[in-house]
């Protein structure tokens, strides 16, 4: 935890392991947690399978870079903040799209409501946690 989902048109493998490195190091930067926590899925959507009021995005130019970026509650709302701030400044930077065309949100998951291998996790990770399921009862 955190997991991150991220929906945006295609691009090279060079360019998605750009945007892990940079999402990674900054959800570390920001929440705070081991980059060994940061769970990141990229799901392709193609620009014909976008559309906008109504029309299919043939040629990408209305995609946007969505991210969805769930985490344990407690956190200080300003990380959210800055956490959205910094990430729009490195996928605009990798991309090279506008900052308007980047979306973010944040979804708090609480522990009793969260399971690995169908047991609760129901306590505090520490920074030093190598791995949620060191803390699974």
């Amino acid at each position: 935890m955190p997991n991150i989902d991220v929906t945006y048109i295609p691009c090279d493998d060079f360019t998605r392991q750009e945007l892990t490195k940079e999402i990674t190091q900054a959800v570390v930067d920001a929440l705070p947690c081991p980059a060994t926590d940061v769970h990141i899925r990229f799901h392709d959507v193609p620009p014909t399978h976008y559309a906008y009021a109504g029309y299919l995005d043939t040629d990408g130019d209305t995609a946007l870079f969505q991210m969805n970026v769930a985490w344990f509650a407690g956190k200080n709302p300003e990380m959210a903040k800055a956490l959205a701030a910094t990430l729009t400044e490195k996928i605009t930077g990798i991309l090279g799209i506008e900052a308007e065309k980047v979306e973010i949100g944040t979804d708090e998951l609480h522990r009793k409501n969260y399971y690995i291998g169908g047991k609760p996790v129901d306590r505090d990770l520490p920074v030093e946690a190598r791995s949620p399921l060191d803390f699974v009862r």
